[in-house]
């Protein structure tokens, strides 16, 4: 196996786990009611897929109905891509090895009740180069994570 690829898996399993321990943690200061939470914040279990390819990652966010009421994740590891760059697999724009980290986390939010809905496919999805990788520390992970949580609430309150 090579030791740099394991370096690389390590720190995006520590950092993913680092990071939904802080939201879980910050949660109750911004929002009560899951209802108020997009599913992407939300803290519940996850399965957490990560796609190696020849110039980085595609990390997929799922929720884990096996685990209702965990709020543990679960990593799956897959290397179907090792041979094509991320740009290539996943039809983004992408130079090969390139340097990118992107986030994609779609929801929807009933305008009266201001309910989130729940996610069809995925809760959120992150494109991340090798070189980026090396920046997702634990402590980037704590950091970003009440970011998130303030950026988000500040632009989408909970509807009262």
């Amino acid at each position: 196996m090579d030791p740099q690829r394991e370096r690389l898996r390590q720190l995006l399993k520590d950092y993913y786990t680092k990071y939904y321990a802080e939201l879980r943690r910050h949660l109750p200061k911004y929002a009560a009611a899951s209802e108020q939470v997009p599913p992407f914040l939300r803290s519940h279990a996850r399965i957490i897929t990560i796609s190696e390819c020849a110039d980085g990652y595609v990390i997929t966010h799922r929720t884990n109905p096996v685990t209702v009421g965990d709020a543990a994740e679960t990593f799956v590891m897959l290397a179907d891509d090792w041979d094509r760059a991320v740009g290539d697999a996943t039809g983004k724009d992408y130079d090969p090895y390139s340097d990118f980290d992107e986030s994609e986390a779609p929801f929807a939010r009933e305008v009266m009740s201001g309910e989130y809905a729940e996610s069809t496919d995925f809760e959120m999805r992150d494109y991340v180069s090798n070189n980026k990788i090396v920046r997702r520390t634990a402590g980037a992970a704590r950091e970003e994570a009440e970011v998130v949580l303030q950026e988000f609430f500040e632009q989408n309150p909970p509807v009262v």
